[in-house]
């Protein structure tokens, strides 16, 4: 739609569709928190009315009653700035994200460190050290829970250089 249709029409429309859309991202956004962990929610930055109709909608059991608690959640989420608790949900959702990738990555290090020894360290971001070269030396003999004590020190190495 150009500018010139946009001022065309009614602003009474105009605000009817925003309306429209704020109604449709907050009752996304409560199916979101319906579906979402415990854990989860705890990390969001919510004022305690929020959270506490979270948790009572969520209490709800019956699949009539609970689709009307998640209405209800999100009447309640539209008298919040949406687009904040957005951003949130998106910085939350980010950093997983982030942590996926490094466990990725670490996994794919103790593979090759495993299968190649310690003539990978040298491509290694975190460097080498004498810690890493025993627990590759562990590794690759097969020592019980040796191979999950390499993944580990191979995802502090990637967090404490940044990757």
């Amino acid at each position: 739609m150009t500018d010139d249709e946009e001022e065309q029409r009614p602003r009474r429309q105009i605000r009817r569709e925003e309306q429209r859309d704020l109604g449709e991202r907050s009752s996304k956004m409560a199916a979101d928190f319906m579906k979402m962990s415990d854990a989860v929610l705890s990390k969001l930055d919510l004022d305690e009315d929020t959270r506490d109709a979270i948790v009572q909608a969520r209490k709800v059991k019956h699949h009539t009653a609970r689709r009307r608690a998640e209405r209800q959640l999100a009447g309640d989420l539209r008298r919040l700035d949406i687009d904040v608790v957005e951003k949130k949900l998106a910085e939350l959702y980010g950093s997983e994200d982030a942590n996926a990738k490094r466990f990725h990555e670490a996994e794919r290090w103790r593979a090759r460190f495993v299968a190649e020894g310690t003539s990978a360290i040298a491509a290694f971001p975190g460097g080498g050290d004498d810690k890493l070269r025993d627990l590759i030396d562990a590794a690759q003999r097969s020592k019980p829970g040796s191979s999950k004590a390499l993944f580990r020190y191979v995802v502090e190495r990637l967090k404490a250089a940044g990757g």
